[in-house]
């Protein structure tokens, strides 16, 4: 599942959540303010659960640090 399927899917269910707290009337008449509030809980839940998953693919990455982040390093150290 990728980062925008699982936003989306989460924003779905974040708004239909929001929108029945609200009541009917009051989703539709803020009908943005909902919706924006929807879209950041459903990134924010996305990006919990999908950082084990970016660790993962960082961890099995052929190259972790590029020859310029290897030459500050070195620089550094």
């Amino acid at each position: 599942m990728t980062a925008a399927c699982a936003s989306h899917v989460t924003n779905n269910h974040c708004h239909s959540l929001y929108a029945e707290m609200a009541g009917a009337k009051t989703a539709a008449n803020y009908q943005t303010p909902l919706f924006l509030a929807a879209s950041a809980s459903a990134e924010f839940l996305a990006d919990i659960g999908l950082c084990p998953l970016e660790a993962v693919k960082v961890a099995f990455s052929p190259t972790t640090l590029h020859s310029a982040a290897k030459a500050v390093k070195e620089h550094v150290a």
